[in-house]
């Protein structure tokens, strides 16, 4: 399932951090925000979302593993929950 977000990087080094607002999956009107952190390496990224405020539904850090478009604006790869691992 695609889930777009926006987010706020800033990069030095190959190490990233920022912040993201994206959909609410438990309330469809709202949105969530995290702050994540991770490497890059080219075009292949990795990094985890904590979500601010946990929620019910959002107290799992997301890992992510992907790659990005040539622009940098798309992500595409996988995620998972520490407890589904």
């Amino acid at each position: 399932m695609e889930t777009p977000f926006r987010v706020q990087i800033e990069e030095m080094g190959g190490h990233f951090s920022g912040s993201l607002i994206e959909p609410d999956l438990y309330r469809p009107t709202a949105t969530i925000g995290a702050e994540l952190s991770g490497i890059r390496s080219n075009r292949s990224i990795d990094f985890t979302k904590i979500y601010v405020n946990s929620l019910t539904g959002y107290e799992n850090p997301v890992d992510y593993v992907g790659r990005l478009s040539a622009d940098g604006l798309v992500d595409s790869g996988v995620w998972s929950l520490l407890d589904m691992n």
